[in-house]
């Protein structure tokens, strides 16, 4: 189905299994763990406190990585989903992949004419956007509404990066540019590779947005 994608997991495996029985093996490691990995992310999180508390531009830099990291996540979701709804139509991927572009130069000049302050209302809508992603498809499955997805999730993280590199110090402003970058890299292989086979459309978003929402609430304690 559309939101479970159960062949798409078998049709991993297939195709690593001619290539490299290692990854094929680790994958298949991974579907049957999948439980316990919920718990090393509890764990992982409970650690991510820990640091915060201890360094104060913690959260700030935690922050940018999640919000390329939800970038990316969604981008590629919206090519994973689009082709199972729509057929593989690579002219309108590329009208998607467009449309996300057009979203991070319009939040770029956004945040040049717009205050800092809106940083964390930026990232909150990003957040609403994750949880909200199984609920539009379902209800607006037009070929229409992915590139609107796209355009909002290009919007908002690149409102919230430029917004971040107002607010830090200009010598991490470089930094903050690789933990983006690593976020996005990680969001695009993550989703592609392990999170849509092993938990489906919807539970992703939701383990995806939980994670947001763990850190907005570690900026807002920061921002207090």
């Amino acid at each position: 189905t559309l939101l479970n994608p159960k062949c798409y997991l078998h049709q991993i495996l297939f195709q690593e299994s001619n290539f490299s029985n290692i990854i094929e093996k680790l994958i298949s490691y991974l579907v049957s763990i999948k439980k316990y990995l919920l718990i090393i992310g509890l764990l992982f999180l409970l650690s991510i406190i820990f640091i915060s508390i201890k360094i104060s531009s913690t959260p700030m830099m935690l922050a940018i990585f999640s919000i390329g990291f939800t970038e990316l996540f969604l981008q590629i979701l919206l090519f994973l989903t689009f082709q199972i709804a729509h057929g593989y139509i690579y002219s309108f991927l590329a009208v998607i992949a467009a449309a996300f572009m057009l979203g991070t130069v319009m939040g770029t000049l956004s945040a040049k004419k717009i205050l800092p302050k809106y940083f964390l209302l930026s990232y909150i809508l990003l957040t609403a956007l994750v949880f909200g992603f199984t609920k539009i498809i379902t209800i607006f499955p037009m070929a229409s509404t992915f590139p609107i997805i796209s355009f909002l999730a290009g919007f908002f993280g690149s409102f919230c990066f430029n917004s971040a590199c107002k607010i830090v110090k200009k010598p991490l402003s470089g930094f903050l540019y690789g933990t983006d970058l690593l976020g996005s890299c990680l969001g695009a292989l993550i989703i592609g590779t392990l999170a849509f086979s092993l938990f489906g459309v919807r539970n992703a978003c939701y383990i995806t947005g939980c994670w947001n929402v763990f850190i907005l609430s570690l900026n807002f304690r920061r921002k207090k």
